[in-house]
């Protein structure tokens, strides 16, 4: 659209088509609206009508509706309500003295938008469909719009990840296998920032493709169940615990599933990820930083306190069943086994995560699923790596 189209009602009306309009068999009274209009409670007061749409892979956007207010249905196992994959939007419609209804540059909300989604690697939401959801949910509660001057109708058009998903995905694990084979999915470099280097050298991305061809091998000989792709930890630790899987890469939280069962466990034991021919131990480390504000008035202080809390001293004193320093230890193999791995640990570099995440899971998906060769997939996360990584302005220009 151009940048002036949302100044122009027809082009609005345009936009706006598209959204199936819902009967309200229970709207409020007109003496009721415009008590409430008259009295604003920010947050508090809620005009009739919503507007919806749903994304899906196979689909993109579709089912774009204007319905009734009402509360949302939603899984306990939704992906916002556990990792808080949500965005939002805020704009107000004003009404003229002429008795027409203006928006102020909806157009840049629209744009932030999809920034924020992005960030998230939420599915962008096309300028088109936020500037006609906006549209006609404004044409349909017009009435809602306040003729009183400096009072406005707000919108909040939000976002959210409905998906029922509880647990770990796989880039944990890739960020292990790559590092076995002396890879890291973005490094360092000279000049502060970070960039994926796999296409520039061939041994690089040979080895990556070793790494996809793993997952393969893993499908095609039966060794994995090609139906696990779709558990969540839970199935998984119950899969495992019931005897379904004779092993699975996981952390020492499965302690209390041996507390619960147990006679059924009493033969499980901790090792380290297996290694293939040539590679390098690993296993993956989830980070808890600590950070200092440089505007502290008290930075040494807090520096010293920093060092003390992840000393061996403090360490055996509170944190001594899950410390991941190796020097700190208490018998038992989820305590001690688990904190003998620490010292092979790998991490994620510290850069924006959201989509770089989600392109491993895809890229594994494309090999898995999809029919992608190793080789292709190795070349398609490294460029979504570095796309990302310039979308967030922390790509290395060397």
């Amino acid at each position: 659209m151009t940048e002036n189209t949302h100044h122009d009602p027809a082009a609005l009306d345009k936009l706006a088509e598209p959204f199936t309009v819902l009967p309200n068999d229970n709207p409020a009274s007109d003496e009721k609206r415009q008590s409430l209009i008259d009295k604003p409670a920010f947050g508090q007061v809620f005009s009739d009508n919503m507007t919806h749409m749903t994304w899906t892979k196979g689909e993109g956007w579709s089912d774009r509706r204007v319905e009734p207010y009402a509360p949302l249905k939603m899984d306990p196992g939704a992906s916002v309500l556990h990792y808080a994959q949500e965005c939002f939007e805020g704009l107000k419609a004003y009404r003229h003295a002429d008795g027409s209804t203006w928006l102020f540059r909806p157009d840049a909300n629209a744009e932030r938008f999809q920034n924020s989604a992005k960030r998230l690697y939420l599915p962008e939401l096309p300028i088109d469909d936020f500037l006609g959801s906006v549209a006609a949910l404004v044409k349909r509660d017009a009435n809602w719009v306040p003729s009183r001057r400096e009072y406005t109708l707000y919108m909040r058009p939000f976002m959210f990840a409905s998906e029922p998903f509880l647990g770990v995905r796989a880039p944990q694990e890739m960020i292990v296998y790559l590092a076995q084979k002396g890879l890291e999915i973005c490094s360092l470099q000279d000049d502060g920032m970070y960039k994926n280097t796999w296409k520039d050298n061939a041994d690089q991305l040979a080895a990556a493709a070793d790494v996809f061809q793993f997952y393969k091998d893993c499908i095609d000989s039966g060794v994995v169940d090609p139906n696990s792709k779709s558990f969540g930890y839970e199935e998984t630790d119950d899969n495992f615990v019931n005897g379904f899987s004779a092993s699975y890469v996981t952390g020492n939280w499965l302690q209390e599933k041996e507390d619960a069962n147990p006679e059924v466990m009493s033969d499980v034991t901790v090792e380290p990820i297996p290694v293939p021919e040539g590679g390098t131990p690993a296993t993956y480390m989830e980070l808890k930083p600590l950070f200092l504000f440089n505007t502290s008035k008290n930075n040494d202080a807090a520096f010293d306190f920093a060092t003390y809390v992840c000393g061996k001293e403090w360490q055996q004193g509170v944190y001594s069943s899950a410390s991941p320093r190796s020097d700190v230890t208490v018998p038992g193999k989820w305590t001690e086994d688990f904190q003998a791995l620490s010292d092979n640990g790998v991490a994620f570099p510290p850069v924006t995560l959201g989509s770089i995440s989600q392109a491993m899971i895809d890229s594994i998906a494309k090999v898995l699923q999809e029919g992608m060769t190793p080789q292709a997939a190795a070349e398609w996360l490294a460029d979504a790596v570095n796309t990302s990584l310039k979308e967030s302005g922390e790509l290395s220009a060397s």
